[in-house]
């Protein structure tokens, strides 16, 4: 489901004072709300495993970079975010088995609204001479 709204209403409920001085990971998540933080390396693949059972919302945010693709797997129902556009945010809620893909090269910005437990897949961009095995 998706549902399409101004900015303007989407800045309207201010995330809690002081939240973005918070240290985050590689992905923008806050690194206090994580209850589950795992990471694996190989071949140009990066997967993580990402939970956050607090329904409290909180802020993801990641600036462009030549970091590749992100593609995202939902483990249980129920996660709503709000992605903030340049000029629109659009609300996404996410079942079990939904998925969701995540360009790099674009600034993210997201408000959770609610907890999640996501399998997250990293496609690395390749150095000169590398190669995928």
């Amino acid at each position: 489901m998706r549902a399409e709204s101004s900015l303007n209403e989407a800045r309207s409920q201010p995330l809690p004072a002081g939240q973005g001085l918070m240290p985050q990971d590689l992905l923008g998540c806050t690194v206090g709300h994580l209850q589950r933080d795992q990471e694996l390396s190989a071949d140009g693949v990066r997967i993580y495993r990402k939970t956050v059972n607090a329904h409290e919302r909180h802020h993801v945010e990641t600036a462009p970079s030549g970091r590749g693709v992100l593609l995202g797997i939902s483990l249980r129902d129920g996660h709503r975010r709000r992605i903030l556009h340049e000029h629109h945010a659009s609300c996404h809620d996410f079942g079990k088995g939904s998925i969701y893909v995540r360009d790099f090269c674009d600034r993210y910005r997201a408000d959770m609204q609610s907890g999640f437990d996501f399998v997250l897949l990293e496609d690395l961009p390749l150095g000169p001479g590398a190669r995928h095995g």
